[in-house]
């Protein structure tokens, strides 16, 4: 008998503590999702500057700059 109260008692802590833990989880998840996406966003703006800052240097030097293939044409 005692098993079966030990055994319950262990199932109920059990459920209790993923009941705390839950939102806290869902919440992790969110954050680390949020912070992928600003990271895709940094990534995202440092490629377009470069892709600027390429074809500025490009025509500053004479060059033509061919969008398609992101290439300077002397």
């Amino acid at each position: 008998m005692d098993k079966w109260i030990s055994g319950g008692l262990l199932i109920i802590g059990v459920l209790l503590l993923a009941a705390f833990i839950h939102p806290y989880l869902g919440q992790y998840v969110t954050q680390q999702a949020q912070g992928e996406a600003r990271s895709n966003q940094q990534m995202l703006n440092a490629t377009a500057y470069a892709q600027y800052s390429n074809q500025t240097s490009c025509t500053e030097a004479g060059g033509a700059w061919n969008e398609t293939t992101g290439i300077c044409q002397p």
